[in-house]
């Protein structure tokens, strides 16, 4: 083996401050001072002092001075041919660059030296793990941060020294973690729920602590884990010469069994060289479609690929694999260069030469990849000449490494320069020459070591060669720029005690799925679960996750052993660990280990999203043996709960195996699977329960899946609320009618009834499901940020607020404005669909900015985007001081319209006044609030706007509100001159109100229907109703805090909601919710006590019961489907809201419609894909001739899907904003800035994955989504 030579660290790890003879008395002895370069504060600086040969003790002390000053010193007396460390103790030192470190002789001898000495600020080591390198949106970034001292042992911190965030790849503070602190040792922990539209990229992990900063990226990219991998292998170089390229091509699923299909591999030049053109339009494809068995060796004739112009070039390779049993395919790929060399020749020195020191050297001959080449047979001839005269000439043997020693001793050759030269297999080769210093007067010393790498514990030996005699030797080992031992030798062995601390690697055992595995693992598998068929029924696999375990915990024993259940998911799973302790710091293991997790004998079945009621689904089953020899199994499926009906088929294998079971028989050949299908028809509508075990001889299998069945048609759902007031009366009663119209679908129908004490109960409990429809564009994302923020102030203003609702709804917000960030602007605005609209809307900009000033209390929020989008308002603010709405109007009442301008004007201000009480509000944006104000003040009486009447009211009092007692606390040079207020604006919209009953409301339209008039309590107004509404209550509660003169208005809203606590849409449910929370903090004071009696026609009473200990739980009871009328009854005291709550299916279209709607589909040719054309338009009614932003929502057929493909090209459609899929991929969503008359064509292909007889139609709707009374509904089946 060559040795390996050691060198010495140069500055700035070690510098040597003194090697010098000692004066003329002292002539025949030496002193050495050697130390780091490198000073870090709240260390040990270390300083080694030898002397040799002296003849009186020496006195020494050692300084380290900064700015003049001596920080610290030492002293320490030596006698001849000693050597001592001196270690300082450094505190928190100030950085600067003039820090020295002194030597000084005091007795015995009289000097002063000084070396220069770098200040460095680290003083601990940061590592930061992930738990993946790569995520996918909608995943979980989990990570770990170890804070470490030099020793790599847990450094102690203060809970303020550390802080911890996140940014993504446009550089937003996504969040952070400050004063964090440290549960293990030296160990941080934490993690990040990404949203599921995040921003794609390069993300990563800051951590600053101790002045220092430390990063990790990850990536967050959409992807998909495969079944199975594809890898092509072939050589990664080849001579051009050749005749024949061998390419192998493996296709294994990830459990490591081999995947049968067919097999398509092409190989075409990446590029090629001509000397007069670049180019690969003209370059000949090979190609060859062959069948696969896990393993296929492909040749090609290089002659077909390669012309005779072409020198060299890089050939790709290029598999694809189509998995027979399902169809799916999977690529690899990967490159080869071909070269004109077949070899390379290269002269590899030990150490350069010096004369008087040994010289080695070795001819290394490899091929073109760097593998050595193996030949012992054919010589390789080696000359050193000068320039044309040989001077040495040998000829050597190659070693199993490609190596051949050169046994020259150049001390011998009069040359100063010597040329290499080479011969083998008959072709010279000219490699690096030698150069020869001349021979230096100074003693010169080379050491090295045999091992490359050091082990802790062990002794460590050096081998030391010198142009001169040695009498002695001092040495100074450093590790990581710091001195660590020292000392001097005349010949005797020095054997340094170092710790030592063992890592243990987990072993690689293949595991039977679902059985418990300890980490600390036994050698042998473990025995297949199922093995004897007759006595033991096969465990159901159903837990099937794509991470597994990440966890830290803490142990006292050397050893630690720790059981886990395996996941049922066949395939590979990574193993690392660490520990870290402060007696022994970090220990890693030596390398991952990898177990399989493998079953020899299984079953897997590929299901649709959803069926609906009535079709008949075919259930693809495959059973994989992967045992030495056939198998007999037979494969039963289960219906034991009567769930569907199993329909026949003439020429299928299935038995009748008893009244509600099927059964199959089929002997499964060795190493390969085998298909089977059962025919499938529910019964029922919700989750059935699918459950088939496979069995042979020595082995058994069993998996449980669920089954969506769905009504056909579009579901309808009705929700009528109403608020329970017992404060002053004794009792409240209230009957309802369960309205469901005579062509509802049958067995559609689901009747349930709730009661929870307090008026915001049932939107907490579903905060992430408010609204039923699509929330895609960057306003309606976030309906899942803004009701989070009402909610934790409502409940912390209440006492109310638990960690479990806290913890909720912070992560709703944090996934929200990760997904927000998605349409932001470079300049600091945001629009509805991001970068592909030309600019920021003035509406939606200070949406977000107003909300995320609102979060910044509860969850990590970036300022720097707030004061950009505040700043960007700003500017578009007109000289009149309106906000005009800059980008695409898609919410017309909002930003244009019958309000010119003054409704976007009071939304946009109002953003402005969250930031009232801060230090420099006055100094920033005191002149644009006033600007705003004036203009609203002076034009709002020209108006007759409803919706603008009812911002404008809100805006106005809430100025009055936080500007006049602000002006002293803001900093303002100048307070803002507010308009002249006499209420007149409240005034006009209380005239604009309608009242009915006990119930307050403000609408667009000024004729009431005669059906309200009977029911308004549950009547479903426009979206635009209830944000109007919304705001009138806004300003009444600004306008007198604490009172309840907006109880009629709050009633009215309460009776609006759906069963989940929102509204319609985005803007009526914010702004819905943030008047309900504040109206609702004035009805918190009295406690709830009530009893709540249901009585149906011909059935027992249902009672209900809400009290403190149950405020905020919802109650739900479902009733029989064929209820139609109910009476509820209450008393008691306090509060509560009460609920019914209807859905049933509809499948007819609209009676009428405000949009044409025409679908038509088609089977194509190939019969596995539906081509779907769409053709749409915008009903016009009065000077309604544009709508608001369109959403239109397609359903497949049950059993296809669109897949990512189709996806991306109807992205490529610039009428289309935005595409969605959901409900796996069976319903695709297509947003519309807006649509007027003229008619939109789309075409959309479908992917039928899964065999449906008996097919329903599938709906398509389209709908306006700020006035849901503009929309429309159709239906489509696929013609042969």
């Amino acid at each position: 083996m060559m040795d390996q030579e050691i060198s010495w660290p140069q500055e700035p790890f070690a510098i040597p401050i003194r090697s010098s003879p000692v004066p003329e008395d002292y002539k025949n002895g030496h002193y050495s001072i050697v130390a780091s370069a490198i000073l870090r504060p709240n260390s040990e600086y270390r300083v080694a002092v030898t002397t040799f040969n002296v003849k009186e003790a020496i006195k020494f002390r050692i300084s380290i001075v900064g700015d003049g000053k001596t920080i610290k010193s030492g002293e320490l007396t030596l006698n001849s041919n000693e050597s001592q460390i001196v270690m300082l103790e450094l505190g928190d030192i100030p950085k600067h660059d003039s820090y020295e470190l002194v030597a000084k002789g005091l007795s015995g001898l009289e000097f002063e030296d000084t070396a220069k000495l770098k200040f460095d600020g680290k003083c601990c080591s940061v590592l930061i793990q992930t738990d993946k390198s790569m995520y996918k949106p909608g995943d979980t970034v989990r990570y770990r941060v170890l804070v470490l001292d030099r020793d790599f042992k847990p450094l102690t911190l203060e809970p303020n020294e550390m802080m911890v965030f996140i940014r993504d790849s446009q550089g937003n503070r996504i969040k952070q973690w400050s004063k964090v602190a440290l549960p293990i040792s030296g160990v941080f922990e934490a993690e990040l729920p990404l949203s599921t539209e995040p921003v794609m990229g390069n993300w990563n992990i800051h951590v600053e602590v101790a002045g220092q900063e430390q990063t990790k990226s990850f990536s967050v990219e959409q992807y998909v884990l495969p079944t199975y991998e594809v890898t092509v292998e072939a050589p990664g170089f080849t001579f051009i010469n050749d005749e024949l390229l061998k390419v192998v091509v493996c296709a294994r699923y990830t459990y490591g069994k081999p995947v049968v299909g067919e097999l398509s591999v092409s190989m075409k030049p990446k590029q090629q060289f001509r000397c007069w053109q670049s180019s690969s339009d003209d370059t000949p494809v090979c190609k060859q479609v062959v069948p696969i068995d896990g393993k296929k060796i492909v040749e090609f004739n290089l002659k077909e690929l390669l012309k005779e112009d072409i020198y060299f070039r890089d050939v790709s390779v290029e598999a694809e694999v189509k998995e027979s049993l399902t169809g799916r395919t999977l690529h690899g790929s990967t490159a080869v260069h071909i070269h004109d060399e077949r070899y390379q020749i290269s002269l590899i020195e030990e150490s350069s030469y010096f004369p008087g020191l040994p010289y080695n050297a070795w001819i290394k001959v490899a091929n073109m990849d760097g593998s050595p080449v193996q030949d012992a047979t054919n010589p390789v001839q080696v000359s050193l000449r000068n320039p044309n005269i040989s001077l040495w000439d040998e000829t050597l043997t190659l070693d199993s490494n490609g190596m051949a020693k050169l046994n020259v001793n150049l001390d011998e050759i009069k040359c100063s320069h010597l040329q290499v030269e080479v011969v083998y297999l008959g072709k010279s080769h000219s490699v690096q020459g030698i150069s020869k210093p001349e021979k230096h007067k100074k003693a010169l010393m080379r050491v090295r070591s045999k091992e490359k790498v050091f082990t802790l514990g062990n002794e460590l030996q050096f081998d030391i060669a010198s142009t001169h005699p040695l009498k002695y030797l001092s040495y100074s080992l450093l590790a990581r720029g710091e001195l660590i031992t020292s000392g001097a030798i005349d010949g005797v062995d020095i054997k340094p005690q170092l710790e030592v601390f063992r890592s243990v690697a987990f072993g690689s055992p293949m595991m039977g799925g679902a059985a418990p595995v300890a980490m600390k693992m036994a050698s042998r598998a473990r025995p297949a679960a199922g093995a004897a068929m007759a006595e033991i029924e096969p465990p159901v696999r159903a837990n099937f996750p794509e991470a597994w375990i990440w966890e830290s915990f803490s142990y006292s024993d050397e050893a630690q052993s720790i059981r886990k259940t395996v996941p049922d998911t066949i395939t590979s799973w990574i193993i690392t660990g660490f520990s870290l302790s402060k007696a022994s710091g970090l220990g890693l293991t030596d390398q991952p280990s990898k177990m399989k997790v493998f079953l020899p004998f299984f079953l897997s079945i590929d299901l649709p999203y959803s069926v609906k009621l009535g079709e008949t689904v075919r259930v693809p089953v495959i059973v994989f043996n992967y045992m030495e020899e056939d198998q007999e199994a037979d494969v039963v499926f289960f219906n034991h709960q009567n769930e569907f009906e199993f329909v026949p088929e003439d020429t299928s294998e299935v038995q009748v195996y008893g009244e509600h079971h099927r059964r199959v028989n089929s002997t499964i050949a060795s190493n390969s699977g085998k298909a089977f299908s059962f025919l499938v028809k529910p019964k029922k509508v919700g989750h059935i329960t699918l459950k088939l075990t496979a069995k042979c001889a020595l082995a058994g299998d069993a998996i449980e899946r669920l089954l969506l069945v769905e009504p056909e048609g579009h579901p309808q759902h009705v929700n009528k609320a109403v608020l329970i007031d017992l404060r002053t009366d004794k009792e409240v009663r209230q009957s309802f009618r369960v309205e469901i119209p005579d062509d509802a679908v049958p067995d559609s129908t689901k009747v349930e009834v709730s009661v929870i004490g307090d008026v915001l109960g049932s939107s907490i409990e579903n905060l992430d499901s408010l609204i039923r429809m699509p929330f895609g564009c960057g306003e309606q994302n976030m309906l899942n940020f803004v009701p989070c923020i009402v909610v934790l102030d409502y409940l912390g203003a209440c006492g109310r607020l638990s960690a479990e609702i806290e913890s909720k709804a912070k992560k709703y917000m944090e996934v929200g404005y990760q997904r927000e960030l998605t349409y932001k602007h470079s300049d600091g605005s945001f629009s509805a669909f991001g970068l592909s609209d030309k600019s920021g809307s003035t509406w939606l900009t200070a949406f977000i900015a107003k909300s995320f000033q609102q979060a910044a209390k509860y969850v990590t929020i970036d300022l720097a985007i707030i004061d950009r989008a505040l700043e960007w308002l700003s500017n578009v603010q007109a000289k009149d001081g309106a906000f005009p709405e800059v980008g695409t109007i898609f919410h017309k009442d909002m930003q244009g319209g019958a309000g010119s301008g003054i409704a976007l004007t009071a939304y946009t201000v109002s953003a402005f006044l969250e930031f009232a009480q801060s230090a420099d509000f006055g100094k920033k944006y005191s002149q644009t609030v006033a600007k705003a104000l004036a203009y609203i003040n002076t034009h709002i009486k020209e108006q007759d706007d409803v919706y603008a009447y009812a911002l404008a009211a809100y805006v106005l009092e809430k100025a009055h509100r936080v500007l006049t007692p602000a002006v002293p606390a803001t900093g303002m040079e100048e307070a803002i001159v507010l308009p002249a207020y006499d209420n007149e604006v409240m005034k006009r919209l209380e005239a604009k109100a309608t009242i009915l009953g006990d119930r307050k409301w403000w609408s667009k339209s000024k004729d009431v229907p005669a059906k309200m008039t009977e029911r308004c309590w549950w009547n479903r107004p426009c979206s635009v109703d209830v944000e109007m509404s919304a705001y009138a209550l806004l300003a009444t509660l600004e306008a007198n805090p604490g009172g309840l003169e907006g109880l009629p208005i709050l009633k009215w809203l309460v009776a609006q909601r759906n069963d989940k606590g929102g509204f319609q849409s985005t803007q009526d449910t914010v702004v819905g919710l943030q008047a309900l929370s504040n109206m609702a903090a004035c009805l918190s004071g009295t406690a709830a006590n009530i009893s709540i009696k249901v009585k149906l026609p011909d059935r027992p009473e249902k009672a209900m019961s809400v009290n403190q200990d149950n405020v905020l739980v919802l109650q739900k009871y479902e009733l029989p489907d064929a209820t139609r009328e109910l009476e509820m009854s209450a008393g008691g005291s306090g509060c509560a809201l009460f609920q019914l709550s209807y859905k049933y299916h509809l499948k007819d279209v609209d009676s009428s419609p405000r949009f044409t709607l025409i679908p038509v589909a088609k089977r194509a040719a190939s019969g596995a894909t539906i081509e779907l054309n769409i053709s749409a338009s915008f009903i016009p009614q009065g000077d309604q001739s544009v709508s608001n932003m369109a959403v239109m929502e397609v359903d497949m057929p049950s059993g296809c899907v669109v897949e990512n493909d189709e996806i991306q090209r109807l992205k490529l459609n610039k009428l289309i904003k935005k595409v969605e899929t959901k409900r796996g991929d069976t319903t695709v969503v297509l947003y519309f800035d807006g649509m007027d008359e003229n008619v939109v064509t789309l075409q959309l292909v479908a992917f039928q994955k899964h065999e449906i007889a008996n097919a329903k139609p599938a709906n398509v709707i389209i709908y306006d989504y700020y006035d849901n009374t503009r929309c429309a509904r159709s239906f489509y089946e696929v013609a042969a």
